[in-house]
This record gives structure tokens, C-alpha cells and sequence, in this order.
């Protein structure tokens, strides 16, 4: 049986980069149907059953009457109950069967992610090949956000691959000096690209990354985009 040192929680945020209800916030794929709202309220509740109606509704950026039309929904399946210490100072408590509902319903979403995720990783196997067979295994990521971390998680969970990231460039001297899960993010002047496959991880400046990296001297069969086929 495989034992594990972390909570669940952890091994979410090890993962895809975020606890629970970071990930049910900042999806932009995802729609949001009612058993993903019906999965973020009570995820939300059961971690504080002091919070108020109205700092639900900030945290989940929906109208206050929603929130309580959800918790009413939520009472009537006996998800939850109210604990009213008076009438403007209400606990919500999560009851076993609303704890039962939370976790099938945070394994279903994280069965949907795990496909999607096994998805993501057939698909960039296929450029992880191509690199392979250039003979060169030192990659600089050009491009410093959610792609190249997506990347560096792929390449790390490999195991059998001798692909090794040495650093991630980016043209935004805000991010440059930073460190993106322990790789320095670096300006692309400042560096020496030979013996390197440069592996463009960003989808909208492709081009004008190109066209720097040409100047730069680079050579063309070096270049490669995470995107292309």
C-alpha cells in the first residue's frame, strides 16, 4: 500500500500548483455548473464555519442572494445546518453526510483535472522526443508563467529522461531576478545559449521571441515552441 507523508491538500498543491479551493477559484475551463458552486461552498465552509455570507460571496465572486440560495439548498439536503448564535452572528456546520457530498464531489473534479492532466502530458511527450533526438539535453524556457510551469512538472515527473532545465527566460524585468519552482527567471541577454534547446513556452509572443532570439545568434534548429507539432 503506498503511504503518503502529506495531507491531501498538500499533495493537490504539489500537483497542480494550489489547495482545493485555489484550483475551484482560478479555473477558466471549467464551467462553473452547480455541483462545482454546490462543491465550492461547502469546501468553503467546512473551512471556516464562522464566515459570513457576504465574505463567501466576495471569495466566489457571486451576488449575496446566491450564496444564500445555495446554503437553503444546501439545508435542505442536510448538507449542513445552521448554528445560530444570535441573529446576526450565524456558524455554518458541515454535517457528515455535506462532508460525504464535499469529497465525491472533490474526487469527481479531480478525476476531470487528472484526465486532463494525463492528456497534457501525451501531448508534450511528443516535443519531449523531439528534443531527445537533437542530442541535447540542457532546455532555457523562454517564457516565465503558467506553461513553463506546467513543463517543469512534466519534465520532473519523467523520472527516465536526461532533459534537464538549466533556467527560464523573460523579457519582463519585473520577473526577471525571480525564481519559478527553483529555476532563476533571467534576461535573455544575459545568457549563453549554446549546447541548449530554447523551448518557447509562451503562446502569444512566439513571434517576437523568434525574431529576439535571432538576433541573439541563436540557431534555428535550437528554437523550438511547446505548442507546435
Amino acid at each position: 500500500m503506498v503511504q503518503y507523508n502529506h495531507s491531501f491538500d498538500e499533495r493537490m498543491i504539489i500537483l497542480f500548483g494550489g489547495s482545493p479551493i485555489d484550483i475551484l477559484k482560478n479555473t477558466t475551463l471549467f464551467h462553473p455548473t452547480a455541483e462545482l458552486k454546490e462543491l465550492m461552498v461547502l469546501e468553503m465552509l467546512d473551512k471556516d464555519t464562522n464566515i459570513t455570507q457576504k465574505e463567501l460571496s466576495n471569495k466566489l465572486s457571486v451576488a449575496t442572494s446566491m450564496i444564500n440560495q445555495y446554503i437553503k439548498q444546501l439545508e435542505e439536503k442536510q448538507f449542513l445546518v445552521k448554528d445560530k448564535k444570535s441573529s446576526r452572528n450565524v456558524n455554518y456546520i458541515v454535517t457528515s453526510r455535506g462532508i460525504k457530498r464535499k469529497k465525491y464531489l472533490l474526487m469527481t473534479y479531480v478525476y476531470e483535472l487528472l484526465q486532463l492532466y494525463n492528456l497534457a502530458k501525451d501531448s508534450f511527450d511528443f516535443i519531449f522526443t523531439k528534443i531527445e533526438s537533437k542530442k541535447i539535453n540542457n532546455i532555457l524556457l523562454y517564457g516565465g508563467g503558467e506553461v513553463a510551469e506546467t513543463v517543469i512538472n512534466l519534465i520532473n515527473e519523467r523520472g527516465d529522461t536526461d532533459l534537464k532545465i538549466t533556467a527560464i527566460i523573460d523579457d519582463d524585468d519585473k520577473k526577471q531576478g525571480d525564481k519559478l519552482l527553483g529555476y532563476e527567471i533571467v534576461d535573455p541577454r544575459k545568457l549563453n545559449y549554446s549546447n541548449h534547446i530554447i523551448l518557447i513556452t509562451s503562446y502569444t509572443y512566439e513571434q517576437q521571441i523568434r525574431k529576439k532570439l535571432k538576433t541573439l545568434k541563436v540557431p534555428e534548429e535550437n528554437i523550438l515552441n511547446v505548442f507546435e507539432r
